[in-house]
């Protein structure tokens, strides 16, 4: 219990700024500026690497509602359904690769540490200015499954 204490005593719930920090695993501690210098610049990658992730799982879905558009197009609609599973699912690790990270980056924001924070930001920001305005550039017609079950005709 005594342990428990000295945890919950560790614990700050208010912003603050200290080159030591516990950083992801209770392991993993700065104690120097060049560690907490060392896990800024992790967080700060690990911030550009998520918008770079979500670009790029947005330019291969982009690629798949083209191509499931040009099959709609076609004289064979039913080709629509052959998406190849492989595909899916490098889709769905990169997705969740991203999402790893980002509930990562979640728990390097929880430990308040204003210098971390601001690594959080500046690298979803810079990530944003990276990658976010090249899904503009492609711009395709999505197609929705959803709507076109029920509320649409396929001539």
């Amino acid at each position: 219990m005594d342990e428990l204490k000295m945890m919950m005593m560790e614990m700050n719930m208010y912003f603050y700024q200290s080159p030591k920090v516990v950083y992801l695993f209770s392991s993993w501690k700065t104690e120097t500026t060049g560690e907490y210098v060392v896990a800024w610049l992790g967080t700060f990658l690990m911030a550009l690497m998520i918008e770079g992730l979500n670009s790029y799982r947005y330019s291969m879905q982009s690629e798949t509602y083209a191509k499931i558009n040009e099959c709609l197009a076609s004289d064979t609609p039913d080709d629509v359904y052959k998406v190849s599973c492989i595909h899916v699912f490098k889709i769905m690790l990169i997705y969740f690769i991203s999402l790893f990270f980002s509930y990562m980056l979640m728990m390097v924001v929880m430990t308040f540490n204003k210098g971390l924070f601001a690594a959080c930001i500046i690298g979803l920001t810079m990530g944003y200015f990276l990658f976010g305005f090249t899904r503009k550039r492609g711009f395709t017609k999505i197609y929705n499954p959803e709507v076109d079950k029920c509320c649409t005709q396929i001539d």
